[in-house]
């Protein structure tokens, strides 16, 4: 699968939304080139995966005929990303501006049944311009699972799973494979060829990380022990598929201000100690297009009462924007940056309580990963 990626052509690393520059110089950090791995046993054939039949026992490879005696675990991954991989409007459009090449959905449409049309070849080396011919085995029904159960689960007629059980009505076969940090290495981790680094290197971080020595992998904090009814007549411990990436858990927030009163009229200012204290990747990781975006300001009950002051988390940009590249300002695991701010109420702003709101929204949803505040008093 990764191999299908040469030829890509340069891309801008930007969201399109106009960020200030960082405003304050972030911790330098060492970032040496990270190693691309291997697919791993799970993958070995690479993404996405030849059309399977339904092991012995199941009616068919949806997660629906995972339901019936899996509820609490199939109800975990329907409100995950997982799931949702291929709902999304702003996946399915970049998917379409890129030419819609099988490589480009591969990750969020794991199953070759998945797709409605697969790649043949390109018309020339830029991965753009695929030649689609129609997929005889498209399953819709399939295609809007995303990452289904099938496609870590299923293999040559046998379901994977952490353990061997006779008491299945299908067959089960242990394996080390599932779960292990190997197995989020194709999709979270992406080489191009002919570029100085990964395109996605969350596996790549992990690996240079104190986490990975410690033997703390990627279940241990995205799919956490539970318990619950791992089947129908058998409550046990597993390992949750909701998937989590709780941004509260991987960022802690100092917050040092100048003074708990701030004057209408005068600059208040403090520094903001952001600490990647849970995540052992880079914060934010993934996507280089993912950026994070803090937003501070004053405000009484819903009102803001000042400017917001704003600061980038996020890869450097590729290109200039407006005053010049962006520079490097994710977090790596244990590591961390100060970021000192001035905020300025209006002199006919009301005096009274208020607060100072900190913001992280995800850049292009706009949506809010982390909200904190810190009482003040505006006089």
């Amino acid at each position: 699968m990764l191999m299908g990626l040469a030829g890509l052509v340069a891309i801008a690393w930007t969201d399109g939304n106009d960020h200030l520059p960082s405003q304050a110089d972030p911790i330098p950090v060492a970032t040496p080139l990270p190693e691309s791995p291997a697919p791993g046993r799970l993958f070995a054939s690479g993404l996405p995966l030849a059309p399977m039949e339904p092991p012995m026992g199941l009616s068919s490879i949806s997660s629906q005929a995972c339901n019936a005696c899996h509820y609490s675990i199939h109800d975990e991954w329907a409100s995950s990303a997982h799931a949702s991989s291929w709902k999304s409007p702003r996946v399915m459009k970049a998917a379409r501006d890129a030419g819609d090449p099988t490589a480009c959905k591969a990750c969020h449409l794991p199953l070759q049944n998945q797709h409605s049309s697969l790649t043949k070849s390109y018309q020339t080396e830029k991965l753009s311009m695929p030649v689609l011919s129609p997929n005889p085995s498209w399953d819709p029904t399939l295609q809007v699972e995303g990452v289904t159960c099938a496609a870590c689960h299923i293999r040559d007629g046998v379901v994977l799973g952490p353990r061997a059980t006779a008491a299945a009505p299908h067959p089960v076969r242990q394996s080390d494979d599932i779960g292990s940090p190997m197995s989020c290495s194709p999709c979270h981790q992406l080489s191009i060829t002919g570029t100085e680094a990964p395109y996605y290197d969350t596996y790549g971080e992990w690996r240079r990380s104190a986490y990975r020595e410690a033997g703390i992998g990627c279940k241990d904090c995205h799919m956490p022990l539970r318990s619950s009814m791992i089947t129908a007549s058998r409550f046990a411990s597993h390992r949750s598929h909701l998937v989590t990436a709780d941004v509260s858990r991987a960022l802690s927030l100092l917050m040092s201000l100048d003074s708990p009163r701030l004057t209408r009229g005068e600059a208040f200012g403090g520094s903001l100690l952001l600490q990647n204290t849970g995540a052992g990747h880079y914060f934010p990781t993934g996507s280089p297009l993912g950026t994070i975006t803090l937003q501070m300001a004053a405000y009484q009950g819903d009102t803001p009462r000042s400017a917001p002051f704003t600061y980038r988390l996020g890869w450097p940009t590729a290109e200039e924007n407006g005053t010049g590249p962006l520079p490097d300002t994710r977090i790596p695991p244990g590591g961390q940056v100060e970021v000192s701010f001035t905020i300025t109420v209006p002199q006919k702003s009301p005096a009274g309580d208020a607060e100072l709101r900190v913001i992280l929204v995800r850049s292009g949803s706009e949506e809010v990963l982390l909200t904190r505040n810190y009482p003040i008093t505006i006089q």
